[in-house]
């Protein structure tokens, strides 16, 4: 009977001619009003075009050649979170100018039309570690030989239902949060799953491990404190809700006793890392005129702790400057990130929203110099649908790496942002490089863990 008494559907039914009379009127009313519509004038604009054809123009960005003192290339063991540790600042790991390739391994199932890989490999010991875009996570040595494998689909769900999650390492546990709403430690050695935390939402992000407590986001938008030894719940903070995130977006931060969260709403929230009580809230706020993108206000730029100053970056158009103690806003640039900051040296590095590698002053935000890179695939400007990614930078011996979906793998000077170096990359990459005792590592859009020295 699907819910609705024989008496109910009568009375529907004896609302039907008076439904139908209305729907007449309307019908009668909208077809004498079109004939009386009023065509305005003026140009026609695609709105599948590039916004760049339209927007306002503005004064051409003079690049500045400024000297730079990169912090002392010191040999990096470990990539144990996103963008390198638990603050996100990393400094200048070494790595060799001239790169060859090493060895290539699959850790499964890479990009689809449906399916994302979206998690920037982590690596401990040894040990490198993978998420592929249908919730697989693969643990190689530094020869890149597979050392396990194991699907992290619940029981009675579908592999490749859902993409997206990512990975964090410490103290012989790895950490993986999915697009299924779990959050998982596993034996580092073996893979053997420890324990397993559900919750109403899936990951989008990267979790981070200090201590005793693994931090993360959920989709909701609501902030986790969970036990690493048995999975519980320490405590939550709901943030601001959104109806918009982005895959791969960014992961907590820690400096000291405090814990900062990215959310999709834009806001980032400081608590105390121990008992989650909440210090501050600030807005990463501003879009890029013009941009249809621009409605998506995601932190894609994880926030980087240097000293007494949280360096964050918006999808839409905005990177900022916050003090750590109080979220008073220091500076505001126009310039979004599609991912990651790299902060080193005096200076902010990024991929700006507009497919342009730019370096700020971290003292003011004054732009120094900013570089085009591949943007549109196609060349003739109605075809431009597809845009290529690019994923960094990362400061390493002294250069800033890009590893891009156009097939190459580039370095470029950070003094003036010339391009210095270009490497071919089979397929394109998917994440950010990570970089490892010497050694470059990026997954690419095929789900194969390139290695480079």
């Amino acid at each position: 009977m699907n819910g609705v008494s024989s008496a109910s559907r009568s009375a529907y039914a004896g609302f039907t001619p008076l439904r139908t009379g209305l729907l007449a009127v309307v019908a009668l009313t909208v077809m004498g009003c079109s004939d009386k519509e009023v065509i305005l004038p003026g140009e026609r604009l695609d709105i599948r075009a590039p916004f760049e054809d339209s927007a306002a123009t503005t004064e051409p960005q003079v690049n500045r050649k400024q000297s730079f003192s990169a912090p002392r290339a010191v040999n990096n063991a470990n990539w144990t979170h996103r963008n390198g540790g638990t603050s996100h600042y990393l400094g200048n790991p070494s790595l060799r100018s001239t790169l060859a390739p090493l060895w290539s391994a699959s850790i499964g199932e890479g990009d689809s039309r449906k399916n994302r890989l979206s998690t920037d490999p982590v690596a401990a010991n040894g040990r490198i570690f993978t998420l592929d875009s249908r919730a697989r996570v693969s643990a190689h040595a530094t020869n890149g030989g597979q050392l396990w494998s194991v699907d992290l689909t619940p029981t009675g769900d579908r592999s490749g239902e859902t993409s997206g999650g990512g990975l964090a390492v410490a103290n012989d546990v790895l950490i993986a949060v999915t697009g299924f709403g779990e959050m998982i430690a596993l034996n580092v050695k073996t893979g053997a799953e420890l324990w397993t935390q559900r919750v109403d939402a899936n990951f989008n992000s990267n979790p981070t491990i200090y201590g005793d407590l693994v931090y993360a986001v959920s989709r909701d938008n609501i902030a986790w404190a969970v036990n690493i030894k048995n999975g519980r719940v320490q405590w939550q903070i709901p943030g601001t809700p959104s109806p918009t995130s982005i895959v791969g977006s960014a992961g907590p931060a820690i400096s000291g006793d405090r814990v900062l969260f990215p959310f999709s709403s834009g806001e980032i929230l400081s608590a105390f890392r121990r008992g989650g009580v909440r210090l501050w809230a600030s807005s990463v706020s501003g879009r890029r005129p013009g941009a249809a993108y621009a409605g998506i206000t995601d932190i894609t730029g994880d926030p980087v702790v240097v000293g007494s100053t949280v360096y964050a970056a918006n999808a839409s158009g905005r990177t900022v400057a916050l003090d750590l103690r109080s979220g008073d806003l220091k500076w505001t640039a126009p310039e979004g990130s599609t991912g990651p900051l790299w902060v080193a040296g005096g200076s902010v590095f990024l991929v700006s929203d507009q497919a342009k590698l730019v370096r700020l002053n971290a003292n003011t935000g004054d732009i120094i110099w900013k570089v085009d890179l591949p943007y549109f695939e196609a060349e003739k400007i109605k075809k431009r649908k597809t845009i290529y990614a690019h994923h960094g930078p990362v400061l390493a011996g002294g250069r800033l790496w890009l590893a891009s979906t156009d097939g190459y793998l580039r370095s470029f000077d950070p003094t003036d942002g010339r391009e210095v170096a270009r490497i071919e990359l089979p397929d394109g990459a998917t994440t950010n490089p990570i970089v490892v005792n010497n050694t470059l590592y990026i997954v690419t859009t095929a789900g194969n863990l390139l290695a480079y020295r």
